[in-house]
């Protein structure tokens, strides 16, 4: 079976990246604590 990508906003960053994007998303995007959900 076909793995569907999320049907929402997403984008695909590399491992050394995640914690810079997360960090990024919340400080300039959310403006706030949240929980984000990630998939690997």
């Amino acid at each position: 079976m076909e793995r569907r990508q999320p049907r929402s906003w997403y984008i695909d960053v590399g491992e050394a990246a995640v914690n810079d994007e997360i960090a990024f998303l919340k400080a300039e995007i959310y403006l706030r604590e949240i929980a984000l959900a990630c998939r690997r």
